[in-house]
């Protein structure tokens, strides 16, 4: 009755439809820290440290107080404190950051507020931040 007939062939597992969504809705406050392997949308207010291998976007009423590592950011609403990001940092014309920045790309809309420091540069400078794809290893010799 409920069954998906458009199963996946492969091994005998159903087709994953959706990426790993995380969502922390408007009117939710968590203190503590985050750790996911996918996506966290936050409309809502989060106190602590959240840590991502995938994207991080803060919605217009959404509130971040502490530290944010991700591969990438869309921030639409405020964050203050400490944000690393190992891949494309976005600013929305909306969204308001008080702190320190360290990022490898930075985009920042007309209309974003920006107030602490900002740092740019290779993945290297950033040891928190877990980056996806392969890395490079050095042989022993």
């Amino acid at each position: 009755m409920f069954g998906n007939k458009n199963k996946s062939k492969s091994m005998g597992r159903p087709e994953v439809l959706t990426a790993n969504l995380n969502t922390i809705a408007k009117g939710t406050e968590i203190t503590g820290d985050i750790h996911s392997e996918g996506i966290i949308r936050i409309d809502g207010v989060v106190r602590g440290k959240i840590r991502s291998k995938a994207k991080i976007a803060v919605g217009k009423s959404g509130l971040i107080e502490g530290e944010l590592y991700c591969e990438e950011a869309d921030i639409e609403g405020q964050v203050k404190g400490s944000v690393q990001v190992s891949g494309k940092l976005t600013i929305r014309s909306h969204g308001r950051v008080e702190g320190e920045i360290n990022t490898v790309r930075l985009i920042v809309e007309s209309g974003a507020q920006f107030s602490g420091t900002c740092s740019m540069g290779a993945q290297s400078s950033m040891p928190n931040v877990e980056r996806k794809g392969p890395t490079l290893q050095k042989e022993a010799v």
